[in-house]
């Protein structure tokens, strides 16, 4: 019986939870991190060309995808709904941290399997997921298909913040050893 009851315990920490909330209260802060922090991974690992034609599109080859804030964990927890692609639609985990920055939870590189705080929402059913949209926080975050130099050594420096790397830097020291060689 111990070990039902242990297993039962860790599935419910590990597992996202989908329990309907009201509208999670963000403050102007933790929104502008939140955005900030999706489309940094965005440049941060070259994924930009895969939003062409996807959302909204702007002008000057900028594309707004939508954003739901779905629930509040721990004050400065949240599960968010977004497409990140070529993986699909995603629900994952992001935390703010003292320092103000938006941080979510793995990575491009790691890959998210279905049984984390991020993962695809494929693995859910879709009535659900629909449910957590329509009750959740909408917000949006805009994809630049050519971001400038600026924006992507923004993007860098603050991902080095946040996680102690940036995929983009990384491999663009790979690239220089490359020919060096």
């Amino acid at each position: 019986m111990k070990s039902w009851t242990f297993v039962v315990c860790f599935l419910a920490l590990a597992l996202p939870s989908f329990a309907a909330d009201s509208q999670p209260a963000m403050t102007d802060q933790e929104k502008t991190a939140l955005v900030r922090a999706i489309e940094d991974e965005i440049y941060d690992y070259g994924l930009q060309q895969n939003f062409r034609s996807v959302g909204k599109a702007l002008e000057d080859d900028r594309f707004e995808i939508p954003l739901f804030v779905t629930k509040e964990v721990h004050g400065s927890s949240y599960y968010v709904i977004y497409r990140l692609l070529p993986f699909g639609e995603m629900y994952r985990l992001v935390t703010f941290g003292s320092d103000g920055l938006g941080r979510l939870f793995r990575n491009p590189r790691s890959g998210f399997p279905p049984d984390a705080p991020a993962t695809q929402t494929v693995y859910y059913d879709d009535d659900l997921v629909c449910n957590l949209k329509h009750e959740a926080l909408r917000l949006s975050f805009v994809v630049e298909m050519k971001p400038s130099k600026q924006r992507l050594n923004e993007a860098v420096e603050r991902q080095k913040k946040r996680y102690g790397f940036s995929n983009l830097e990384e491999r663009e020291t790979r690239k220089k050893r490359g020919r060096s060689k």
